[in-house]
């Protein structure tokens, strides 16, 4: 990402976000298997209208859960807050850990927190995605200043900071939709955010399970 010299509240010249969605309003379902809920965030379909993306944003209050996806997909899975979760299918399982994501070759996503020594809710983000496509990617970027997003960007939430995008600002628990064209522009002071995009963005990484 480049600083740039500009007034952060001008809109870059690829216009504003395509929509912002805030977690709050939308519904929550019951996981299929133990305590929890999953939030559909953003769904996207190709000409076909066979599945392309579906991001959820799960919450996880017991020791164990799972998700069904449908068949011939993979998953994409970031810990966003709360006690430790251990992810994966059938009988492995992969830690998620700090700045890193997990690739999960499998449309069966089971949950567990082994080791709930603090209470409360485990926030876990959920990238459901063609197996036969180019798989999306993840990337925990530090911003501070203006900084220009990478071509095929899509999504980008907040985690840490104040965060506006093309001037408009990105509040905390939403995700920014972008249509993955150029010139979308982010200005922070010491923010961290994380970015779904379509393209391999430098830094990005998954640890496959």
């Amino acid at each position: 990402m480049t600083d740039h010299d500009t007034d952060p509240d001008a809109p870059a010249p690829g216009g504003g976000p395509a929509g912002l969605i805030r977690f709050r309003d939308l519904p929550r379902q019951p996981l299929q298997e133990g305590r929890g809920t999953v939030r559909g965030i953003w769904t996207e379909t190709d000409p076909g209208l066979d599945l392309r993306w579906h991001l959820q944003l799960v919450e996880l209050k017991g020791p164990g859960g799972s998700l069904l996806a449908p068949a011939g997909t993979h998953q994409r899975i970031v810990g966003l807050s709360g006690p430790q979760v251990a992810v994966g299918a059938f009988d492995h399982h992969a830690v998620l850990r700090r700045d890193r994501a997990v690739l999960l070759r499998s449309s069966t996503l089971s949950f567990q927190r082994p080791r709930l020594r603090v209470t409360g809710a485990s926030m876990v983000l959920v990238l459901t995605f063609a197996a036969v496509a180019v798989p999306p990617m993840f990337s925990f970027q530090e911003i501070d200043g203006s900084a220009d997003l990478p071509t095929g960007t899509r999504v980008l939430l907040a985690l840490q900071g104040d965060v506006r995008l093309d001037g408009v600002e990105v509040p905390r628990q939403a995700v920014a939709l972008l249509d993955g064209g150029p010139d979308h522009r982010a200005h922070a002071s010491s923010a961290r955010v994380l970015v779904l995009s379509e393209a391999v963005i430098p830094g990005a990484d998954a640890d496959p399970v």
